[in-house]
């Protein structure tokens, strides 16, 4: 007669899994007894229906061992398909051992024809005769289980200790999905070996063994819910070689991002150097010229570049919006600040920037930046920024000081709501005719600035005229431009001099 007993499997103080072994009484070894069976396809299938005629709570879930065979077996496939509904408690394994690599096709292709209707599965006993890792990049694993036999001696050797250590990098690095279960925790010494590694990987594993919990006939805990936080158990690393293995993979260089990685594989602060290759803020280190030495993961996505270093004159040319950074880093650069803070717009969108130099001879500097300043606000009418510290715009090189004509009468006779509709159909003519690197601002009730990045005024002078047409009939506008000349403000006020002058000559 068979029957199961059932080994739990933690994590965190938790049971998330049973481990089903097979019994069967009267018989010592069920290994050797199982491998003389010859129809394993249905023998598996009736040891899965044996543990759903238990009748466990809806709570429980297990690990079960099916044989190869029976994952090569249509009828087999078919038959657990019919019962999907049990994907959601059971996960099938597999013994690396008895995965031949002359069904490894057949194999991944059942395999992944279950996965896709909810299945889950694992690697069972992986190490225990060799370590494949073609296994792990072959098939999509859920779970990798590693043996008992590389604990046996951990205490007794450094060397089966130092082989454990490698084996879980490598996993963690060619698999990093992967959730790690260890097997064979027998004793408080072997947990403290694994509390170690966890701390030195930066990674979490599942539990299993003797010092948790023998094998039962009855499952009688409850299963916790698995869920393991991946920004955790991540490892930063693999971003940074797998943006380097396709950098090889297009035969672009990579040699600046491998000593870059060389240098921070080796530095005391490596661990603060993978904080901030994957924060949140911007953090760019650069010299006196604005070339980038480093910058981060979000910078350079933000930038649309994959290299970590970038000369200023490749950048500017990948993309254009990176001349206003050049011209702000120059006056900063040229000050006697060891930090200054400054509100920035790059690709339409603000930004807080805080720039420290970090040298006596000013040569190197740190660019953080942070999105989304709160210091500048939209306007609800119109979109556009609202008044706030111009001393940013550095990058800066024509001011145009914009003034509807005759707001006030509007308001004044055709009510506001009408007011307001002039004013939008305004806004969005603007928006429309000017360019996207122009920044617009609504300085007043009736007053907007634009600040350009460009000294060609004729062209400027050519689109507000073009806007003015197109208004004609509903609001016109007067405006000023000057290039900028001496403060922000000064250049500010002498193109609200020309604007003024302008609409007197009207």
């Amino acid at each position: 007669m068979y029957y199961n007993v059932y080994q739990p499997i933690f994590y965190e103080s938790q049971v998330v899994y049973y481990e089903v072994f097979l019994r069967k009484n009267g018989i010592a070894n069920i290994y050797e007894h199982i491998e003389s069976i010859v129809n394993k396809p249905l023998f598996d299938y009736e040891n899965i229906l044996r543990i759903v005629e238990k009748k466990h709570e809806n709570t429980m879930k297990f690990m079960i061992n099916i044989h190869p065979d029976s994952l090569l077996n249509k009828d087999f496939v078919s038959r657990m398909l019919t019962h999907s509904a049990l994907f959601n408690w059971i996960c099938f394994e597999l013994t690396e051992q008895e995965v031949s690599s002359e069904n490894v096709f057949n194999l991944v292709e059942n395999l992944n024809v279950l996965k896709k209707a909810g299945a889950k599965f694992a690697l069972d006993d992986f190490g225990a005769k060799f370590s494949n890792m073609n296994r792990l990049i072959s098939f999509d694993f859920d779970f990798v289980k590693i043996d008992k036999c590389f604990l046996q001696n951990i205490s007794k050797s450094y060397f089966s200790f130092n082989i454990l250590v490698n084996l879980l990098t490598s996993i963690i690095n060619c698999y990093p999905d992967a959730i790690i279960i260890i097997e064979g925790i027998e004793n408080d010494i072997q947990a403290n070996y694994i509390d170690t590694i966890e701390k030195f990987l930066k990674r979490k594993f599942l539990r299993q063994g003797f010092y948790y919990g023998y094998p039962v006939e009855k499952t009688d805990v409850s299963c916790s819910r698995l869920c393991i936080d991946k920004s955790k158990i991540q490892n930063k690393k693999n971003d940074i070689w797998e943006g380097i293995y396709n950098r090889i993979t297009k035969n672009v260089n990579a040699d600046a991002d491998i000593e870059l990685f060389s240098h921070i594989e080796r530095g005391a602060l490596s661990d603060v150097l993978f904080e901030i290759e994957n924060m949140n803020t911007h953090f760019l280190l650069k010299n006196n010229s604005s070339d980038i030495i480093y910058n981060n993961k979000i910078s350079r996505d933000f930038l649309g570049i994959t290299e970590f270093s970038i000369g200023r004159s490749k950048l500017s040319s990948v993309n254009k919006g990176y001349i206003k950074c050049i011209e702000s880093d120059n006056a900063f650069v040229n000050s006697n600040l060891t930090m200054n803070k400054v509100h920035e717009i790059f690709d339409g969108k603000p930004f807080n920037v805080y720039r420290i130099n970090i040298t006596d001879d000013r040569s190197l500097f740190l660019s953080v930046i942070s999105a989304d300043s709160p210091d500048i606000y939209r306007d609800y009418l119109t979109g556009f920024y609202t008044r706030h510290d111009y001393n940013s715009y550095e990058w800066m090189r024509t001011i145009s000081f914009l003034d509807l004509d005759n707001l006030k009468a509007l308001n004044d006779n055709k009510g506001y709501e009408y007011a307001d509709e002039m004013i939008k159909k305004f806004s969005r003519s603007l928006r429309t005719n000017l360019r996207e690197s122009d920044v617009i601002v609504r300085h007043g009730g009736d007053e907007f600035i634009v600040f350009h990045d460009t000294l060609d005024i004729s062209s400027i002078e050519k689109r507000m005229k073009i806007i003015n047409r197109e208004l004609k009939g509903y609001i016109q506008f007067s405006y000023g431009i000057s290039f900028k000349e001496g403060s922000i403000e000064d250049s500010i006020s002498n193109a609200s001099r020309i604007m003024q002058l302008n609409k007197k000559a009207k």
